[in-house]
């Protein structure tokens, strides 16, 4: 999202990320200004689109990740850290005909949840999960902390209003792949997705990650890009967003462990994960 909520589409103290133990390069990724691919969803079949176990997006339900971000004022240099909490949840919703997975992302800053996020993901025979929609409720606070206001950016649902899915994780990624993750012109949710490396190695606070799916992520607004990094088994696991004109990081996105997970994490920090395909 997964996974990380869509708006960020990872989605803690501004922390360095080593590929290979070189420093990433931040700025003139975005490569040749290629055409996305609409992937053909009239084309796809579902007969276990629960059934979401591809090794870079897995949703196994009741499983919770948290992740901490740090925003940097381009201007001002201040910071603010942010709390994200995606939860893969057993409840289901019926979009386009499809059964999807629900997973609910929030975002909160000092306790104050600013984000409240509904994606739905669908796994098909082939192993692709499809972004079928997103309910999205942004909170609005005054300087003391009271609730004044919501709103729904960016919401969207398959079928409705034209809008179509794309890939969120595709089964057998590639580098160069260039799709679109979500296709809503309408309602400005166009966001695409395009494969940088496959098979690197990531080093975090947590551990270093084998086999690492790193990806770029674009928006309908070029004026920001990401790299989002993805571990066999275990799904986001990173997010670096940058200023497309200078290059200047914004954002860092780093998954915690939980004790839930904490074994889970320790056998993706020592690269016990391999890719099944």
């Amino acid at each position: 999202m997964t996974m990380l909520p869509t708006r960020r589409r990872l989605v803690p103290v501004t922390l360095v990320l080593l590929m290979g133990g070189f420093i990433l390069p931040a700025y003139g990724v975005l490569g040749p200004d290629t055409q996305p691919t609409l992937p053909d969803f009239s084309a796809a079949v579902f007969d276990n689109p629960l059934d979401i176990n591809n090794p870079f997006f897995p949703l196994v339900p009741g499983t919770t990740n948290t992740y901490h971000a740090v925003t940097t004022d381009p201007e001002t240099g201040e910071t603010e850290t942010e709390t994200i909490v995606v939860e893969v949840l057993h409840g289901t919703r019926t979009v386009a005909g499809i059964e999807t997975r629900i997973v609910r992302d929030r975002v909160s800053i000092e306790g104050l949840v600013i984000e409240d996020t509904f994606d739905w993901y669908a796994q098909d025979n082939a192993g692709n999960v499809w972004y079928m929609g997103e309910d999205v409720t942004d909170f609005e606070y005054d300087d003391k902390g009271n609730l004044i206001g919501t709103s729904h950016p960016g919401a969207w649902e398959t079928g409705v209003d034209g809008a179509l899915p794309g890939y969120i994780m595709e089964a057998n990624p590639q580098v160069d792949d260039h799709y679109y993750q979500e296709f809503y012109p309408a309602g400005e949710a166009v966001d695409e997705g395009k494969v940088l490396g496959v098979g690197e190695t990531l080093t975090i606070p947590i551990g270093t990650f084998e086999n690492v799916l790193r990806t770029l992520d674009l928006s309908i607004d070029r004026s920001t890009f990401a790299h989002k990094f993805f571990a066999p088994g275990v799904g986001t696991i990173a997010e670096q967003e940058f200023l497309t004109e200078t290059g200047q990081l914004i954002e860092s996105v780093n998954l915690v462990p939980e004790p839930a997970c904490g074994l889970i994490l320790a056998w993706g920090a020592i690269g016990l994960f391999t890719r099944r395909r």
